[in-house]
């Protein structure tokens, strides 16, 4: 016998006779697995196209087979050891696999041990059939299924008998199965799909019924199987009246029914296609007015429609990967130039058929065919109703990777009464299946999805707000939690907001007003923002939104909720229609995402500024022009609030606060103004505004030192309000230019002077002066 070797992979019970630790020589550890139940497919033996599994009860002796206690010997660091073993021998196993193919293994062909980590060890049929090497299929006693595993999981060995071997020669762990090749090696030839199959790694099934009164037999594929065929095929069809061609990769039906050698599948024979929600089901609908279902023959060869048309053959193949060539492509329909897989990463395999149009052409979120001389065996109407709740006992809404859709609870349509189906564990945002929990369950489909399948999962933390972290089912479980917009009596706007667009979005979470009623730091991955409790009514921290399928007034029922895995901090306000993409029209704009990936919401704000206290009167006002773009600091550490400014930087603070209005006018009457200057802009808005008109006809003066008369005069213009207040100041007289708006100042709290009598008009207005002034004026 020739083998591979296996690095490290040493029994752990011969590991213990030698006294060395096992943490020395185990190889990675992985997530322990769900103890098997005696009917848990466990182990496979495979023939050219035919796959056999077996289940724990046949392994453990409890099943088809009898079990054996045998000691092996073997050698550990030069050492002979050995060890008893119970299991059951792989000549039954392989001598029941011969019968049930209908086949004989001859000595010379070789037997590949295959095995969850990847390892490949050979041996021949003559080996496992002659007695004297007692080979054995044992479960793992090492229990790779509780928490102490320490190799990757699976749940069998093969045992090997051999004085002279070391013990990776005699003892294979982490077996999944066995794989039958010829002398060469190769893959045998002639030995087709036989009834069962790998159902816990199946991704595709065939069902095939042969007469009225027969049971139905069910053919398992997984990925790796399809793969063997790799057949590809071009399919031109048009998609919503874009012509375009997809290839598309997989097995192809012609291929996958000629290789099933135990039942009788006839040309006249009927396929439905069975999609995980039964969309093609077409039960009642006769053969010749479907265009759902075929004939066996009409997967190579033409045939004439109902209408007398002649129908090319449909050529459906199984596909795990596509791409899409445009006939006509641009920025919207680009073509693929890499294999992508082929259903949106929804988890399900694609159909693609030889027909003109989309909705024949292509079948979605393929399960398996169905074949019966009816054609109306599959109903889409069996299955099983999936479910996630939380190790707290919480419902938890799964999402569907391909769209985004979300599920509390999710029907499953697309088998037959009574058939096995291997379940995943769905994904579901900000957590993971709980440790020991199974992540893959097979499920009795039942009528209706009677069946119901229960996922368990942890919950990471979603969001901390204050001092709490919150989990995506906790957070939303908040009475501050609420929709927008409410309805179209609250948008408050005409068409094309709301219902009324092609689009249509309502986001879900809370504004943060309701969540903090003090100033807050936002972070996230991708930063931070400071907020002011002032501006907390103008965030809405959202989970998640809902939008609408398709243009107009559609029902609930075609409207899609998608949850972010993270929140997004968002300013409704911003936009002229609640979306997170621009709509055609001329009205509409996204509303803004002012930060992605939000991880909390804390109290207080982070102070880049060391020369900024919170003591300070000019706090809050410099927090709030930073994140307003009204001004930055001098540096990254340094605001210098006690530095003056020029006019041309009051005029850009005023500009910045305002948005940065476009001017309307692009005449400039002053001969120190040059365009390139970062206050070009900013001084014709000004000027138009009637701000400011210079300190003559034709000069600005932008370097010129504001003095605080100018700075509270400038504001004043802006917000063209009056004041009614007394004049406390002796040095404020009657007549001067800002004597109106000095007073408007003191009367709207915007100042009170530099002292009780004095406002000092003519001092120079600090940076610390000026965002006070703008904060106090533009903010309630």
């Amino acid at each position: 016998m020739k083998t591979t070797k296996r690095i490290f992979c040493l029994v752990l019970a011969l590991i213990l006779l030698c006294g060395i630790t096992a943490a020395a020589l185990a190889k990675t550890s992985s997530d322990p697995i769900s103890a098997p139940a005696d009917m848990d497919p466990v182990f496979a033996v495979k023939a050219g196209s035919a796959s056999l599994t077996y289940t724990w009860a046949d392994i453990n002796g409890k099943g088809s087979f009898a079990s054996a206690e045998h000691v092996y010997s073997a050698k550990v660091d030069g050492e002979q050891t050995t060890q008893t073993w119970t299991g059951v021998a792989l000549a039954d196993v392989l001598a029941d696999a011969e019968k049930a193919l209908g086949t004989e293994f001859k000595d010379e062909y070789k037997i590949s041990a295959v095995a969850a980590d990847g390892y490949l060890v050979s041996f021949t049929v003559e080996d496992v059939m002659d007695a004297a090497n007692i080979y054995m299929v044992a479960p793992d006693p090492v229990n790779n299924y509780d928490d102490t595993a320490v190799y990757d999981n699976s749940y069998v060995r093969i045992l090997r008998y051999g004085t002279e071997a070391t013990s990776n020669q005699t003892n294979i762990r982490c077996v999944t199965g066995i794989e039958v090749l010829d002398g060469a090696g190769k893959p045998l030839t002639g030995i087709g799909k036989v009834q069962g199959g790998d159902i816990m790694n199946s991704v595709f099934y065939i069902a095939v019924k042969e007469s009225a009164d027969s049971e139905f037999k069910f053919y398992y594929y997984t990925r790796e199987d399809l793969e063997a065929y790799d057949d590809t095929h071009d399919f031109k069809y048009v998609d919503h009246t874009v012509p375009k061609t997809v290839t598309g990769r997989g097995a192809s039906l012609k291929n996958l029914l000629d290789d099933i050698t135990d039942a009788e599948i006839t040309d006249d024979m009927i396929i439905q296609y069975a999609e995980s929600d039964g969309y093609h089901a077409d039960a009642e609908t006769p053969i010749e007015e479907s265009a759902y279902k075929d004939k066996v023959a009409w997967l190579n060869e033409s045939h004439v429609t109902a209408g007398g048309d002649t129908a090319p053959a449909v050529e459906t193949v199984a596909c795990y990967q596509s791409f899409t060539v445009y006939d006509n492509p641009d920025e919207n329909n680009v073509n693929s130039t890499d294999w992508e897989d082929a259903d949106a990463g929804s988890g399900y395999l694609r159909a693609y058929r030889q027909r003109e149009d989309a909705n024949s052409a292509v079948i979605k979120t393929l399960m398996g065919i169905v074949v019966s001389y009816s054609g109306s065996e599959f109903t889409g109407d069996v299955g099983y109703t999936l479910k996630a709740v939380t190790d707290k006992g919480y419902d938890i809404e799964m999402i569907e990777p391909s769209t985004g859709k979300t599920y509390v609870s999710q029907k499953v349509t697309g088998l037959l009464p009574g058939m096995k189906y291997a379940v995943t564990a769905p994904y579901v945002a900000n957590a993971s299946v709980t440790a020991g929990e199974p992540a893959k369950q097979i499920v009795t489909a039942g009528e209706g999805a009677a069946a119901t399948v229960t996922f368990k999962y942890t919950e990471a933390p979603y969001v901390t707000i204050g001092d709490k972290a919150y989990t995506l089912t906790e957070f939303k479980a908040l009475e501050a939690i609420t929709q927008i917009p409410y309805s179209d009596e609250d948008e408050g706007v005409t068409p094309p907001y709301g219902y009324y667009n092609a689009m249509y979005y309502r986001y879900q979470g809370a504004w943060l007003s309701e969540l903090m009623d003090e100033d807050v730091t936002v972070s996230s991955a991708d930063g931070s923002i400071n907020l002011t409790a002032y501006d907390l009514p103008d965030y809405f921290l959202a989970y998640g939104y809902t939008a609408s399928k398709s243009s107009t007034n559609v029902s609930e029922g075609k409207r899609f909720t998608y949850v972010y895995e993270s929140p997004r901090l968002l300013i409704p306000k911003d936009g002229t229609i609640v979306s997170e993409q621009t709509v055609d029209g001329p009205f509409n704009k996204p509303v803004t995402v002012a930060l992605e990936n939000v991880t909390s919401v804390t109290a207080g704000v982070q102070n880049p500024f060391t020369d900024v206290k919170a003591e300070d009167y000019f706090y809050a006002p410099v927090l709030w022009a930073v994140k307003n773009d009204v001004t930055k600091g001098k540096s990254a550490a340094l605001f210098a609030p006690g530095d003056s400014c020029t006019r041309a930087q009051m005029v850009t603070f005023l500009w910045r606060a305002m948005g940065k209005p476009a001017p309307k006018t692009a005449e400039n009457p002053f001969t120190d103004l040059k365009q390139g200057e970062y206050y070009y802009d900013a001084v014709l808005w000004a000027v138009e505004t009637g701000i400011t008109v210079g300190t003559s006809p034709t000069t600005f003066s932008p370097d010129k030192t504001v003095t605080r008369g100018q700075a509270v005069t400038f504001i004043y213009r802006l917000v063209d309000e009056k004041g009614d207040a007394e004049n406390p100041f002796t040095d404020l007289v009657e007549g001067s230019y800002y004597y109106d708006a000095v007073l408007w100042a003191v009367a709207s709290d915007v100042t009170n002077g530099t002292s009780p009598a004095t406002f000092s008009p003519e001092n120079p207005c600090t940076r610390g002066q000026i965002v006070t002034f703008l904060y106090r004026a533009l903010t309630d």
